[in-house]
């Protein structure tokens, strides 16, 4: 699916303050609809987001809903303002997963989209949130922004609220194997090609 920015304006520019209030949003509305909702790619380009998930429980509007929420209150407190981020509606394109066909046509497209804009030469060097450079399996620990500088001890000595395991990319045994096979080739053609 895809959001864009009320406007088209650069509500996501790239700096560390806004991909990390970035990040912390998606984990944490992740972690909150574990099970439900399984993330496979994002990209968070200035003005609009991509994302391509598997909607297991039903509860995408939902989903999507708490996230623009969360992320928008992470943006207005860095900023200092009221009001959404996003404009209300989303683009969605619905995917078999079985076959994988459309899947790793959106997953291509997600991983290169910062690339086919002419933002940077690759992938890699696309500084705005993205799963580029996760591999399925991998945990990621979730730190309120600013905090990030003690994940170490976060993650021997949980603090109350903060939620340590936000499974942005499912484990091998969660979900469908198509997703996994998905991103293992979607990086491979993107390298292939110089992105």
């Amino acid at each position: 699916m895809t959001v864009r920015a009320i406007g088209r304006s650069c509500r996501f520019v790239p700096n560390k303050q806004v991909r990390d209030s970035v990040e912390f949003a998606l984990k944490a509305t992740v972690a909150k609809f574990e099970g439900k909702i399984e993330l496979h790619e994002y990209q968070f380009l200035s003005n609009h987001y991509h994302l391509l998930g598997t909607d297991v429980g039903g509860l995408l509007p939902k989903f999507m809903c708490e996230f623009n929420a969360q992320v928008s209150r992470q943006l207005n407190a860095l900023r200092g303002i009221r009001g959404s981020n996003v404009e209300k509606d989303y683009n969605l394109c619905v995917v078999d997963m079985k076959t994988g066909r459309r899947a790793f046509e959106h997953a291509v497209y997600i991983l290169t989209n910062a690339v086919s804009a002419h933002l940077v030469e690759r992938s890699a060097q696309w500084l705005g949130p993205n799963s580029y450079g996760l591999e399925y399996g991998e945990e990621e620990v979730l730190g309120r922004p600013g905090l990030n500088d003690l994940a170490v001890v976060e993650e021997q000595h949980p603090v109350g609220d903060l939620l340590r395991e936000a499974h942005l990319v499912r484990h091998h045994q969660h979900g469908h194997a198509v997703p996994g096979q998905v991103r293992h080739d979607a990086q491979h053609v993107a390298h292939q090609f110089g992105v």
